[in-house]
């Protein structure tokens, strides 16, 4: 679905006030967290969002991360719903998001899910990685093989092809350690929180968008203009966006300006109407 820039501002508007309520939660529980990824360059670049992004990405340290889970729903208004594969029984990614249960994001991978599938902003891990690039590389490389054999017990591998066919095989092997998908879970979770952020040189996300920077820009932030509020960014900003995107400030071509998650967006409506016309119909 290609997202007129009208329904990008409101989609924006719902997501900065999710956004908001999360960084209210943050101050309550005396956490740290940031924005990442494209939301940091957003910040830094349009002083908000991207204007073609449609989603939202805040990153916390594992040990802030975890006790966000614990008891940030009882903070957060009832119209936001904390999800995760702990919460939601047919959610299914390693990281959690916060959702507009009055709203409506339905992304195609996840089209005929039945789970909640409001408008969301992404809560993300950010984890130790080791103290050398070598040692970055080797760990991520484990990471790679979890996350592979996590999507063959979701089902998001494809066996087209011979290649394929042998990966496939080779990962079903591996998934055959673990009886169920929250057996492998609490795998990845026991991988990915090994290194505190603050005990090595270099940090970064695992879970959602791989990326590696150097420690200090997730442990030290600044605060910065995002729309009508300010939040925390990286204190180097323009060395992890320098890791992360290279030329940063360097708009993209035009054909690569466009919204890329959303397949349905109703800002009015819950995602239970859509839900259920599509029970309807099968």
């Amino acid at each position: 679905m290609i997202l007129s820039n009208k329904q990008l501002k409101e989609l924006h508007a719902v997501e900065l006030d999710i956004l908001k309520e999360f960084i209210t939660v943050c101050e309550k529980l005396n956490l740290h967290y940031i924005l990442i990824s494209g939301s940091a360059l957003g910040a830094v670049r349009h002083d908000g969002f991207i204007p073609w992004d449609d989603d939202v990405d805040v990153g916390l340290p594992r040990k802030d991360y975890e006790k966000f889970l614990k008891y940030g729903q009882k903070y957060l208004p009832k119209h936001l719903f904390l999800q995760t594969m702990y919460t939601d029984k047919n959610y299914r990614n390693p990281f959690a998001k916060i959702r507009n249960n009055n709203t409506t994001f339905i992304e195609e991978s996840v089209k005929n899910v039945v789970m909640n599938q409001g408008i969301y902003i992404d809560i993300i891990p950010i984890d130790g990685q080791g103290n050398t690039k070598e040692e970055v590389h080797k760990n991520t490389h484990k990471y790679l093989k979890l996350e592979e054999i996590y999507n063959l017990k979701c089902k998001r591998i494809r066996t087209k092809g011979i290649r394929n066919k042998i990966r496939y095989c080779y990962y079903f092997l591996l998934s055959l350690r673990y009886p169920n998908i929250y057996k492998l879970e609490k795998t990845i979770h026991k991988f990915c929180s090994r290194i505190d952020i603050h005990d090595c040189k270099y940090s970064g996300n695992y879970v959602a968008v791989l990326e590696t920077t150097n420690s200090n820009c997730y442990c030290k932030t600044v605060k910065h203009i995002f729309e009508d509020i300010e939040v925390n960014i990286p204190s180097d900003t323009d060395l992890y966006l320098k890791n992360v995107y290279g030329d940063y400030m360097k708009l993209p071509p035009k054909e690569s300006r466009v919204a890329k998650h959303c397949f349905i967006l109703d800002t009015k409506s819950s995602y239970i109407n859509y839900i259920n016309k599509s029970n309807d119909k099968m």
